[in-house]
């Protein structure tokens, strides 16, 4: 086969070679072929090919239900999968806390037939005094592991042991009454065991839960279906899996029956295949083409947007579409986007947030609208923390802002600021605090916040790290989470203090304050 493979376009095939007594006559038959096919064709209430961009949070569901997971914990996504000659990928989970989870609750309750379909592979099976996993399901038809890898479904365990490192294709069937079915690599699994006739339903997990039952495994299209797949239909997933050659896994396209093919939207993540039949007087003879994904390229940025106009208040603005590549015809949408520290900030709703940009002025202004204004000491005007962003921080001296009601924290809060350390070995020095309630300060440039309950017992974080890079602007952040100290120096959790109970101290008084002598504050 020829062409560009991609819904709309037009495929050739060609003749190949033939021998035999003349005269020949050929004929053709398209095929749509391989494990996505396979799948749709049975008709899923969802099917999660797990082949989503690394970074990427939602799992698509291809059953075109509109079913997405949740990707929990950031697992790795992009690993290579299970199926033979498909680039789509797989997902590898920690077992620790990642897992994908759907909430719809869109899958058969009480007696009714419902299937459960996954291909896996695990770096180790699980010890004999092992906990039991989840590897994919929901409430009355769950596929877990169970110690020295052996399958459990609902609570049935299968006397199979399965090997560490093997993918495996996994089917789980439950026929809406008497025994539960389930088939590995295509065979029927010896388990025994009784179907649910109280199905609860709920929601489909895959490879954990909110409960924290993680498996570490790597999982490859999941699917379930609203029936009971018979065991030749079984057989037709795995051997669409791993076969993908006609009759395995392909199905004639109807009417395709001439050397050219224009690609259909059906055949999209489908695998096209030509067969071509050579008949003479004495019989006849078959040979395929070797299979090709069809994969309708998505638009692909090649020159980006760009904004015209004055960048100001009252002034209108402009945006070019930039340049795009991919299959056509391509439509636009546009969304305005408010960016940067600030925005982020403002979206948190802050008690206060000044960005110290106003040394010069006699006024600290409060830009989260609360209006906590503050006054200058001693303090000089600096190049502030952030790119790009024109603000300016300040060093020496100090602000101070009244404590007001709002500002007073009796339970829980959060304090953050950049600072750049002034040298690599800073005496004790308080960077932030309110009277003597709580404190952040610096001990040896390791950042530590000191909080205070109303009856004198201290929740003190200090930070496993210094900082003390003079040329670094550094982002610490203060949280009292209405029990525990915790510190975050550049995003990073460095160090958690004991719990303690009761309000925040609030009788010693006296202003909020950020002080710029241990180095540059913004």
């Amino acid at each position: 086969m020829s062409g560009t493979f991609a819904v709309g376009q037009t495929l050739t095939g060609s003749d190949g070679q033939w021998s035999g007594a003349l005269p020949i006559t050929l004929s053709y038959a398209w095929f749509r072929c391989g494990y996505y096919h396979e799948v749709v064709g049975l008709n899923p209430t969802s099917y999660w090919r797990l082949g989503d961009l690394p970074g990427t949070t939602t799992a698509a569901d291809a059953s075109g239900h509109g079913h997405n997971g949740v990707y929990h914990h950031y697992p790795t996504l992009g690993v290579p999968g299970a199926m033979n000659g498909d680039p789509n990928t797989a997902v590898s989970f920690n077992g620790s806390d990642n897992y994908v989870s759907d909430s719809s609750n869109s899958y058969p309750t009480g007696s009714a037939a419902s299937s459960v379909s996954f291909w896996f592979i695990s770096p180790r099976m699980p010890s004999s005094s092992s906990p039991t996993t989840d590897l994919a399901g929901y409430p009355g038809l769950f596929v877990k592991l169970a110690p020295l890898g052996k399958l459990q479904v609902n609570s049935s365990v299968s006397p199979t042991v399965l090997g560490a490192n093997i993918w495996y294709h996994v089917v789980a069937v439950d026929p809406g009454g008497g025994a539960l079915k389930l088939y590995v690599n295509g065979q029927p699994d010896p388990m025994t065991g009784t179907a649910q006739s109280t199905k609860a339903g709920g929601e489909f997990d895959v490879a954990g839960d909110s409960a924290g039952n993680a498996t570490s495994v790597t999982v490859d299209d999941v699917s379930a279906f609203p029936a009971a797949l018979t065991a030749a239909q079984v057989q037709g997933l795995y051997n669409a899996g791993i076969q993908e050659s006609p009759p395995d896994g392909c199905t004639q396209i109807a009417g395709a029956t001439s050397s050219s093919y224009q690609v259909q939207q059906a055949d999209e993540q489908s695998k096209l295949t030509l067969q071509v039949t050579a008949q003479n007087a004495s019989g006849s003879a078959t040979a395929s083409s070797p299979e090709k994904i069809i994969r309708t390229p998505g638009p692909s940025n090649i020159d980006q947007p760009a904004i015209g106009g004055t960048p100001s208040v009252g002034q209108t603005l402009s945006v070019t579409n930039g340049g795009w590549d991919g299959a056509g015809p391509i439509t636009y949408s546009y969304q305005w986007e408010r960016c940067g520290y600030r925005d982020a900030i403002l979206a948190d709703h802050p008690l206060g947030y000044w960005r110290l940009g106003d040394v010069a002025q006699k006024t600290i202004l409060d830009t989260s609208g609360n209006n906590n204004v503050g006054s200058w000491g001693g303090a000089s005007a600096v190049t502030g923390a952030l790119r790009g962003d024109g603000d300016a921080g300040f060093v020496g001296g100090s602000a101070s802002i009244p404590s007001t009601g709002g500002l007073t924290p009796r339970g829980a809060f959060t304090v953050e600021e950049w600072l750049k350390p002034a040298t690599d070995s800073l005496p004790i020095k308080v960077i932030a605090m309110e009277g003597a309630d709580w404190q952040f300060r610096l001990e040896s440039n390791k950042p530590k916040l000191d909080v205070q309950n109303a009856s004198f017992a201290h929740s003190v974080a200090l930070s496993s790290v210094p900082i003390t890079d003079a040329t670094h602007w550094y982002h610490l952040v203060a949280v009292f989470t209405g029990t525990q100290s915790q510190v975050y120096v550049d995003g990073v959790l460095r160090g958690t203090g004991s719990s303690i109970s009761g309000s925040v101290r609030t009788d010693n008084g006296g202003p909020l304050i950020f002080d710029g002598t241990a180095g540059p504050v913004d």
